[in-house]
């Protein structure tokens, strides 16, 4: 049997712990892109915007493609995510509330439900959006990477391509691969049902600082 999912913290631990995981490789965004305008899901100018929020995964890509808000709000935990950078630990902790609300809002306009508002968001919903808040933290984390190497044209988000230049050449490198590699530690850990606020606090207080004189590379 071949079960196919793109999250799995639905999926009962009686059924993960019987199973052996092969994780897909996203999609070049640039080969995102054309498949997106080729099938006309996308006009030219939008196509290349929905593949980078979408992370180089095709089916969120064109669900993307017909929820607009979801890139707006998408962009805007990105914003948010490289402001904190070099906030100091009281500010990144009281962000974390806002982030899981907007992840968990996001995550609701991708599958085409009401985003919960008011009262306390269930387990699931937190884990989905703590999820979210993640994925959309490793794509700029890849981005001010590649950055830091003095390389702008490989950015894939140009809307903050200044911020992200300005922050890459301020960033530790090694400081900030090695965060990479926790997002993903602690993303696996979710899955097995880790608390997602707790993590998150665990990442908040990790996320590299800009250097106050020359970057230092691993």
């Amino acid at each position: 049997l071949v079960l196919c999912a793109d999250d799995a913290a639905p999926l009962l631990p009686t059924v993960l712990s019987r199973t052996a995981r092969l994780r897909l490789a996203p999609s070049p965004v640039e080969a995102l892109t054309q498949l997106l305008i080729v099938d006309d899901h996308a006009q030219p100018a939008q196509a290349r915007a929905l593949a980078i929020a979408a992370g180089g995964r095709t089916g969120l890509a064109i669900r993307l493609a017909t929820r607009p808000e979801a890139v707006l709000a998408r962009a805007s935990l990105s914003r948010t995510l490289l402001e904190l950078s070099p906030a100091d630990r009281r500010t990144r902790l009281g962000a974390a509330p806002d982030l899981i609300t907007d992840g968990a809002a996001v995550d609701a306009a991708l599958r085409g439900e009401v985003a919960p508002s008011g009262g306390k968001l269930q387990p699931l919903e937190r884990r989905r959006a703590v999820t979210l808040v993640i994925d959309v933290w490793r794509e700029l984390g890849r981005d001010l990477a590649v950055a830091g190497q003095g390389q702008g044209q490989g950015v894939r988000d140009l809307d903050q391509l200044e911020e992200l230049l300005d922050g890459g050449a301020r960033v530790d490198l090694g400081a900030l691969r090695r965060f990479l590699d926790r997002l993903d530690r602690l993303a696996l850990a979710i899955e097995g049902y880790a608390s997602p606020e707790l993590t998150l606090d665990a990442l908040l207080l990790t996320w590299p600082r800009p250097l106050s004189g020359a970057k230092t590379a691993a």
